[in-house]
């Protein structure tokens, strides 16, 4: 199957690691790229495909510290310079076992998981979270795929973040996800 990259505005710097996935239209609205995801926290993770609105302000205010995992060297060094610019401490993984190490060291200081779903090594994202969040059952989570949910299969707790996404998407996501999780 050939996915097509959809037409955004050229002033709008996306995330799209090498065309993979489902596209998925930053700030569209409409039907949840993974079945159920509109469900809530408790019942499994929330697709954020809708308008978030700009970086709300909250108590710590881009000053909190996530975990970032991702295997695509590129996206991930795209992703971790935005999060930065934003005032977020990022600690960055390739894979799962990487931010098991680093989960291990920084644990109590670790505000967000983001992490992408498919990883190498053994421990997906998707496990990687359900792991972290055993620990440390208040651990917000964004999961980033650019998967459909027949690929993705069963996902713990948390919100997915469908690739492409654009990177003020991506910033304004995590503020709001950070500040208010249950407005998402």
């Amino acid at each position: 199957m050939i996915f097509q990259k959809p037409q955004i505005p050229s002033d709008v710097q996306t995330l799209n690691p090498g065309g993979r996935g489902r596209p998925v239209r930053p700030g569209a609205t409409g039907p949840s790229p993974v079945a159920g995801a509109a469900e809530s926290a408790a019942d499994g993770p929330r697709d954020c495909t809708e308008e978030v609105s700009p970086a709300e302000s909250g108590p710590n205010s881009g000053r909190e510290r996530i975990l970032l995992v991702e295997d695509d060297a590129d996206v991930r060094m795209v992703t971790r310079d935005v999060l930065k610019g934003a005032g977020y401490q990022i600690s960055e993984a390739a894979n799962g076992s990487e931010a098991l190490t680093i989960w291990r060291s920084q644990a109590p200081q670790i505000d967000l998981l983001l992490t992408d779903v498919v990883l190498p090594g053994g421990l997906n994202g998707r496990d990687l979270a359900d792991r972290l969040q055993k620990e440390r059952p208040e651990l917000k989570v964004i999961l980033m795929s650019g998967y459909n949910s027949d690929r993705l299969g069963k996902i713990p707790s948390g919100l997915i973040l469908s690739k492409p996404f654009s990177l003020d998407y991506l910033t304004a996501t995590v503020r709001r996800y950070l500040s208010h999780p249950e407005t998402i």
